[in-house]
Protein backbone atom coordinates (compact mmCIF):
# COMPACT_ATOMS: atom_id res chain seq x y z
CA UNK A 1 0.00 0.00 0.00
CA UNK A 2 0.71 3.37 -0.38
CA UNK A 3 1.34 6.12 2.47
CA UNK A 4 -1.24 7.91 1.62
CA UNK A 5 -3.37 4.51 1.35
CA UNK A 6 -1.75 3.14 4.80
CA UNK A 7 -2.81 6.71 6.63
CA UNK A 8 -6.73 6.38 5.70
CA UNK A 9 -6.85 2.75 7.09
CA UNK A 10 -5.55 4.67 10.27
CA UNK A 11 -7.47 7.37 9.97
CA UNK A 12 -10.90 4.49 9.85
CA UNK A 13 -9.38 2.98 13.17
CA UNK A 14 -9.14 5.96 14.67
CA UNK A 15 -12.55 6.73 13.95
CA UNK A 16 -13.55 3.01 14.63
CA UNK A 17 -12.20 3.99 18.59
CA UNK A 18 -14.96 7.01 18.79
CA UNK A 19 -17.71 6.05 16.66
CA UNK A 20 -17.12 8.60 14.42
CA UNK A 21 -17.18 9.44 10.40
CA UNK A 22 -13.22 8.53 9.26
CA UNK A 23 -13.93 11.19 6.42
CA UNK A 24 -14.13 14.23 9.11
CA UNK A 25 -10.37 13.64 9.35
CA UNK A 26 -10.10 14.36 5.80
CA UNK A 27 -12.30 17.33 5.02
CA UNK A 28 -9.79 20.25 6.40
CA UNK A 29 -12.81 20.99 9.26
CA UNK A 30 -12.76 21.56 13.01
CA UNK A 31 -15.14 19.07 14.71
CA UNK A 32 -15.80 18.79 18.09
CA UNK A 33 -17.58 16.20 19.51
CA UNK A 34 -19.22 14.61 22.76
CA UNK A 35 -17.13 11.77 23.89
CA UNK A 36 -18.82 8.54 24.30
CA UNK A 37 -17.19 5.11 25.67
CA UNK A 38 -14.57 3.91 23.87
CA UNK A 39 -15.99 1.79 20.92
CA UNK A 40 -15.64 -2.41 21.22
CA UNK A 41 -13.62 -2.20 18.20
CA UNK A 42 -11.11 0.58 19.42
CA UNK A 43 -7.72 -0.16 20.11
CA UNK A 44 -7.02 -2.26 23.09
CA UNK A 45 -5.15 0.56 24.67
CA UNK A 46 -8.27 2.24 24.59
CA UNK A 47 -10.84 1.63 28.05
CA UNK A 48 -13.20 4.05 28.88
CA UNK A 49 -14.18 7.40 28.04
CA UNK A 50 -12.12 9.79 27.26
CA UNK A 51 -12.14 13.46 28.57
CA UNK A 52 -10.90 14.94 25.81
CA UNK A 53 -9.23 13.36 22.85
CA UNK A 54 -7.93 15.48 19.60
CA UNK A 55 -6.42 13.63 16.43
CA UNK A 56 -5.25 15.55 13.17
CA UNK A 57 -4.60 13.81 9.59
CA UNK A 58 -3.27 16.36 8.45
CA UNK A 59 -6.71 17.47 6.78
CA UNK A 60 -9.70 17.67 9.00
CA UNK A 61 -9.29 17.40 13.13
CA UNK A 62 -11.26 16.21 15.49
CA UNK A 63 -12.13 16.84 18.89
CA UNK A 64 -13.46 13.86 20.99
CA UNK A 65 -14.47 16.20 24.21
CA UNK A 66 -16.65 15.59 27.09
CA UNK A 67 -19.93 17.89 27.48
CA UNK A 68 -18.87 19.84 30.01
CA UNK A 69 -16.14 21.17 27.94
CA UNK A 70 -17.24 20.51 24.27
CA UNK A 71 -18.35 24.45 24.09
CA UNK A 72 -14.98 25.69 25.65
CA UNK A 73 -13.30 22.80 23.26
CA UNK A 74 -14.37 24.44 20.33
CA UNK A 75 -14.29 28.28 21.28
CA UNK A 76 -9.73 27.19 22.01
CA UNK A 77 -9.51 25.03 18.72
CA UNK A 78 -11.08 27.73 16.78
CA UNK A 79 -8.60 30.35 17.54
CA UNK A 80 -6.39 28.38 15.28
CA UNK A 81 -8.36 29.32 12.13
CA UNK A 82 -7.84 27.55 9.00
CA UNK A 83 -4.39 26.55 9.81
CA UNK A 84 -5.33 23.37 12.18
CA UNK A 85 -1.88 22.21 13.06
CA UNK A 86 -1.88 25.48 15.41
CA UNK A 87 -3.92 23.52 17.45
CA UNK A 88 -0.84 21.32 18.67
CA UNK A 89 0.86 24.75 18.97
CA UNK A 90 2.17 25.58 22.66
CA UNK A 91 -0.79 29.17 22.99
CA UNK A 92 -3.56 26.74 22.08
CA UNK A 93 -2.07 23.59 23.95
CA UNK A 94 -1.74 25.87 27.08
CA UNK A 95 -5.22 27.12 27.06
CA UNK A 96 -6.74 23.52 26.63
CA UNK A 97 -4.70 22.30 29.81
CA UNK A 98 -5.92 25.18 31.98
CA UNK A 99 -9.46 24.03 31.06
CA UNK A 100 -8.47 20.57 31.80
CA UNK A 101 -7.14 21.72 35.35
CA UNK A 102 -10.47 23.15 35.90
CA UNK A 103 -11.67 19.33 35.98
CA UNK A 104 -9.36 17.83 37.31
CA UNK A 105 -7.62 16.58 34.30
CA UNK A 106 -3.98 17.38 32.19
CA UNK A 107 -2.88 16.82 28.93
CA UNK A 108 -1.04 13.46 29.33
CA UNK A 109 0.22 12.55 25.84
CA UNK A 110 1.04 14.39 22.77
CA UNK A 111 2.15 11.74 20.09
CA UNK A 112 2.73 11.70 16.35
CA UNK A 113 2.25 8.55 14.77
CA UNK A 114 3.89 6.74 11.04
CA UNK A 115 3.36 4.61 8.33
CA UNK A 116 5.39 2.39 6.55
CA UNK A 117 5.89 3.00 3.09
CA UNK A 118 5.54 -0.45 0.49
CA UNK A 119 8.84 0.49 0.20
CA UNK A 120 11.72 -2.80 1.44
CA UNK A 121 14.64 -0.65 0.21
CA UNK A 122 15.18 1.18 3.37
CA UNK A 123 14.69 -1.96 5.62
CA UNK A 124 17.16 -3.91 3.99
CA UNK A 125 19.48 -1.03 3.94
CA UNK A 126 19.45 -0.42 7.65
CA UNK A 127 19.50 -3.83 8.94
CA UNK A 128 22.12 -5.65 6.87
CA UNK A 129 25.13 -6.29 9.51
CA UNK A 130 23.63 -6.88 12.62
CA UNK A 131 22.62 -10.20 14.02
CA UNK A 132 19.45 -9.97 16.04
CA UNK A 133 17.15 -12.98 17.71
CA UNK A 134 13.64 -13.32 16.37
CA UNK A 135 10.86 -14.49 19.02
CA UNK A 136 6.94 -15.27 17.98
CA UNK A 137 4.54 -15.66 20.53
CA UNK A 138 4.98 -17.23 23.91
CA UNK A 139 8.97 -17.56 22.71
CA UNK A 140 8.77 -13.46 23.91
CA UNK A 141 8.03 -14.35 27.13
CA UNK A 142 12.15 -14.86 27.65
CA UNK A 143 12.64 -11.13 27.28
CA UNK A 144 10.08 -10.36 30.35
CA UNK A 145 12.80 -11.26 33.28
CA UNK A 146 14.51 -8.09 31.67
CA UNK A 147 12.48 -5.28 33.31
CA UNK A 148 14.12 -2.64 31.20
CA UNK A 149 12.80 -2.56 27.63
CA UNK A 150 8.80 -1.24 29.04
CA UNK A 151 9.02 1.07 26.14
CA UNK A 152 8.91 -2.21 24.03
CA UNK A 153 7.33 -4.72 25.35
CA UNK A 154 3.86 -5.11 26.83
CA UNK A 155 5.03 -7.88 29.66
CA UNK A 156 2.04 -9.43 29.47
CA UNK A 157 0.88 -13.13 28.67
CA UNK A 158 -2.98 -13.03 29.60
CA UNK A 159 -4.10 -9.81 28.47
CA UNK A 160 -5.93 -8.63 25.37
CA UNK A 161 -2.78 -6.55 24.07
CA UNK A 162 0.05 -8.87 23.77
CA UNK A 163 3.45 -9.00 22.24
CA UNK A 164 3.61 -10.92 18.80
CA UNK A 165 6.78 -10.54 17.43
CA UNK A 166 9.75 -9.56 18.82
CA UNK A 167 13.59 -8.89 17.27
CA UNK A 168 16.53 -8.51 20.02
CA UNK A 169 20.03 -8.13 19.93
CA UNK A 170 22.07 -9.37 22.55
CA UNK A 171 25.67 -8.63 24.33
CA UNK A 172 27.86 -10.42 26.63
CA UNK A 173 25.30 -13.21 27.00
CA UNK A 174 21.80 -10.73 27.61
CA UNK A 175 19.83 -8.59 25.41
CA UNK A 176 21.24 -4.74 25.26
CA UNK A 177 18.04 -3.49 22.72
CA UNK A 178 14.59 -5.14 22.28
CA UNK A 179 12.05 -4.03 19.53
CA UNK A 180 8.62 -5.51 19.61
CA UNK A 181 4.66 -5.11 18.12
CA UNK A 182 1.55 -5.47 19.98
CA UNK A 183 -1.82 -6.77 18.27
CA UNK A 184 -3.68 -3.45 19.01
CA UNK A 185 -6.18 -4.04 16.42
CA UNK A 186 -6.66 -7.33 14.45
CA UNK A 187 -5.26 -5.47 11.06
CA UNK A 188 -2.68 -3.38 12.86
CA UNK A 189 0.52 -4.03 14.84
CA UNK A 190 2.11 -0.89 16.75
CA UNK A 191 5.62 -1.03 17.01
CA UNK A 192 7.56 -0.11 20.75
CA UNK A 193 12.04 -0.60 20.44
CA UNK A 194 14.03 0.23 23.98
CA UNK A 195 17.68 0.22 23.91
CA UNK A 196 19.78 0.59 27.23
CA UNK A 197 21.54 4.05 27.24
CA UNK A 198 25.27 2.28 26.80
CA UNK A 199 24.06 0.94 23.45
CA UNK A 200 22.35 4.57 22.32
CA UNK A 201 23.00 5.93 19.07
CA UNK A 202 24.71 3.28 17.25
CA UNK A 203 22.17 2.62 14.45
CA UNK A 204 20.91 -0.41 16.61
CA UNK A 205 17.12 0.92 16.90
CA UNK A 206 16.75 1.63 13.65
CA UNK A 207 17.94 -1.92 12.54
CA UNK A 208 15.80 -3.43 14.97
CA UNK A 209 12.68 -1.99 13.66
CA UNK A 210 13.31 -2.07 10.29
CA UNK A 211 13.31 -5.98 10.76
CA UNK A 212 10.60 -6.13 12.78
CA UNK A 213 8.38 -4.08 9.97
CA UNK A 214 9.37 -6.89 7.80
CA UNK A 215 8.54 -9.41 9.89
CA UNK A 216 4.82 -8.06 10.61
CA UNK A 217 4.57 -7.06 6.47
CA UNK A 218 5.24 -11.04 5.87
CA UNK A 219 2.26 -11.56 8.23
CA UNK A 220 0.03 -9.54 5.83
CA UNK A 221 -0.19 -7.01 9.26
CA UNK A 222 0.36 -3.26 8.95
CA UNK A 223 2.91 -1.97 10.78
CA UNK A 224 2.83 1.87 12.88
CA UNK A 225 4.88 3.48 15.02
CA UNK A 226 4.35 6.64 17.45
CA UNK A 227 6.20 8.63 19.50
CA UNK A 228 6.29 11.87 21.65
CA UNK A 229 6.31 14.57 19.27
CA UNK A 230 9.32 16.27 20.29
CA UNK A 231 11.66 12.68 20.79
CA UNK A 232 13.91 13.30 17.46
CA UNK A 233 15.80 10.58 17.98
CA UNK A 234 12.59 7.99 17.74
CA UNK A 235 11.85 9.94 14.92
CA UNK A 236 14.49 9.80 13.13
CA UNK A 237 14.45 6.13 13.24
CA UNK A 238 11.25 6.12 12.12
CA UNK A 239 12.23 8.16 8.88
CA UNK A 240 15.66 5.91 8.55
CA UNK A 241 12.92 2.58 8.20
CA UNK A 242 10.76 4.23 5.61
CA UNK A 243 8.07 5.50 7.55
CA UNK A 244 6.22 8.37 6.63
CA UNK A 245 4.66 11.24 9.04
CA UNK A 246 1.12 9.70 9.36
CA UNK A 247 -1.30 12.14 12.31
CA UNK A 248 -0.71 13.71 15.50
CA UNK A 249 -2.97 12.48 18.89
CA UNK A 250 -3.67 14.09 22.22
CA UNK A 251 -4.80 11.91 25.17
CA UNK A 252 -5.53 13.28 28.55
CA UNK A 253 -6.03 11.85 32.00
CA UNK A 254 -7.22 12.55 35.59
CA UNK A 255 -4.21 14.70 37.59
CA UNK A 256 -1.63 12.60 39.22
CA UNK A 257 -2.43 9.54 37.25
CA UNK A 258 -0.22 9.67 34.61
CA UNK A 259 -2.38 7.00 32.54
CA UNK A 260 -0.84 7.50 29.21
CA UNK A 261 -2.87 5.82 26.82
CA UNK A 262 0.33 4.24 25.10
CA UNK A 263 3.61 3.78 27.02
CA UNK A 264 4.96 3.37 23.94
CA UNK A 265 5.02 7.43 23.08
CA UNK A 266 8.33 7.97 24.97
CA UNK A 267 10.43 5.27 23.14
CA UNK A 268 13.68 4.75 24.08
CA UNK A 269 16.62 4.76 21.28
Amino acid sequence: MKPLELLRKFAEQTALDHGIDASMFFDGKAHVVEAAPYSARARKTMHGTPFLDIAFFGSGLVAVADKQIIDSVGNIIAKSGNDLFRVFDAPIIFELNSLLDRYGYTVDELATGFVHADDDSANERVSEGLSVKTLFGDEITTLYRYKEFGEALCYSVDAPRRDVIAVSYDDGGRPVAVAACSNDCEELYQIGVDVLPAYRRRGIATALVAKLTELIEEQGKMPFYRCALANIASRLTAKACGYHDGWIELFTCKKGENTAVDKRSVLSV
